[in-house]
């Protein structure tokens, strides 16, 4: 192969979409935090009020902007993927006038399109990750919030669990080698 994973790596920071695609998540964790807070808070004043259409309003245009940051997200995504793939490709042109050597096209693309695959999937999964735990800590200020030393007991119980959990399935493993 002609690419190390860290020379690709090296063209995939040098572009500005990642940050993009990080604000757009932090964007849609912010609107999907609120959601819930806005409903509640409609509902407890629902008898105060004498129209529905702020409510409606508000909950209708967070969903469009919802949406409207998901598609954003799956451009930049895909404009993240055209972009490597144009530079790589740049790049192995370069080389090959360098150098002035033939490169076999249909083999290189191929590996090419699977490292490009595997890139961004790992860039998603890197976003996913981070998303989620902002989530479980917001989760978890909230319920400290709402409930005070519970959420401690519950914790303890939760991290209780999981080490008997592991301990469980390393017994069921060393049964099975």
């Amino acid at each position: 192969m002609p690419f190390t994973s860290n020379e690709i790596s090296s063209y995939y920071f040098k572009l500005r979409t990642p940050l993009r695609l990080i604000l757009i998540k932090l964007v849609l964790l912010v609107i999907n935090i609120s959601i819930p807070f806005v409903m509640q808070a409609s509902l407890e004043k629902l008898a105060e009020w004498t129209e529905l259409r702020w409510l409606v309003l508000t909950i209708l245009m967070m969903g469009l902007l919802r949406i409207l940051l998901d598609s954003l997200f799956g451009r930049f995504m895909m404009e993240l993927q055209q972009n490597i793939k144009k530079n790589v490709s740049q790049e192995i042109l370069r080389n090959e006038l360098l150098n002035n050597t033939r490169v076999d096209y249909s083999e290189l693309w191929h590996h090419v399109s699977a490292d490009l695959d595997s890139l961004a999937n790992y860039h998603n999964s890197f976003l996913s990750v981070g998303y989620e735990v902002c989530r479980m800590l917001f989760a978890v200020c909230y319920l400290y919030y709402k409930m005070r030393s519970a959420v401690f007991v519950g914790l303890a119980v939760g991290v209780l669990l999981i080490t008997i959990n592991k301990k469980i399935a390393a017994r069921i493993g060393r049964l099975y080698d």
